[in-house]
This record gives structure tokens, sequence and C-alpha cells, in this order.
């Protein structure tokens, strides 16, 4: 889960010491969370609808028609015909000069920071912290991504461990909501 992702990077990893951290894990689709002061929220100044970038649209599509597994095998499959590639396989061939794979590459990334530009502006993300199966080619998309960011440059951190990262959000949940009775993943801000 993106909150529990998100938590735990804010708590302990690359979003640690940022009172505003966003945390995007890339793989299937984008999934995101939204923590202010160690608390996760689903709405508030930024926050897209639920507290999820999936929500987002790009030229009124879904973001996600664009950025996720199946948008980016699809239209890789489109520019050379070849359907069996995966998103792993197509970044190789972006770094091997490919350019089908950089053209489909450099527009999912573009479209996916055009989409969260006005959301992390209005939102004021002191970090961005990246996680997902795709995070292990970030070398290759962090520029793509602050392509479509334009204006909006905020620090991107990857990071080291997603599925910890995840668990410790997890633990620290549940821990909260043992002492307290409330879900912090209920949370919203109006700052």
């Amino acid at each position: 889960d993106a909150d529990a992702f998100t938590l735990g990077e804010a708590h302990s990893g690359g979003g640690h010491g940022h009172r505003r951290c966003v945390g995007l894990t890339l793989g299937t689709g984008v999934g995101s969370g939204w923590v202010v002061d160690g608390v996760p929220l689903s709405s508030g100044p930024g926050v897209p609808k639920d507290g999820r970038a999936h929500h987002l649209q790009v030229d009124g599509r879904p973001l996600e028609e664009f950025m996720s597994r199946r948008a980016i095998r699809r239209a890789y499959a489109q520019a050379c015909g070849n359907s069996d590639a995966d998103v792993r396989a197509i970044a190789e061939r972006a770094r091997s000069g490919d350019t089908a794979a950089t053209d489909v590459l450099r527009t999912a990334l573009r479209s996916l920071g055009k989409a969260l530009a006005p959301c992390l502006r209005e939102f004021g993300a002191n970090v961005v912290v990246v996680g997902g199966s795709m995070a292990g080619s970030w070398d290759l998309f962090e520029p793509w991504l602050r392509e479509g960011l334009g204006a909006v440059q905020p620090p991107i951190a990857v990071s080291q461990d997603t599925e910890r990262a995840g668990l410790t959000g997890a633990a620290l949940t549940a821990l909260r909501s043992g002492s307290s009775g409330a879900s912090p993943g209920a949370a919203t801000a109006s700052t």
C-alpha cells in the first residue's frame, strides 16, 4: 500500500526529516501517498482524490493510460511490434540506444511529471520518494520526470528498500490505531 510505503519512508527512509513527503510506487500502476508531519492524508490542498495519483489525468485521459506497466508495454508494442518486452527490458533497450524504447519511456515519465506538478506545488512537497519495481531504472527515468514537472522541482529520493518501508509504515499505522482508536490513513488536511 502506497500510504504505508510513504509513511515508512517519512519515518526512517528517504523522506525522514521532511515535513511534507510524497511517496510514489511505480510498478503495475502509479501508487501514491501524501504525508504531513508523519500523518498520511487522503484529501487537502494538492492531494489528489482519495490521496491517489492514479485518479489524475493527462490531456483529459487517465494517467495510467500513459504511466503503468500495461501502458508502457502497449506503447512499445505499437512502436516496434514487440509485445513480449516488459518494462525492465524496455529500459535496458533505451539504455542501449533503442529510440522506440526511449520515446515510450520518455512519454510515460513526462506524463507522470505533467500530472503531478500541480499537486506537488499545491501540496508543498519537501521531498518525493520513489519506490516500486520501476525504481530500479530511476537513473534513466528521473530526467524525463523532471522534464514533465517543469518549474516544480522538489528533491527526489529513491527508496533503499520499498518492502521494508511498507512494513514500517504498516507497523506505525497499527501502533497508532491501537493507541488512538483512529486510522491515520483517514486524515485530511486543510493546510
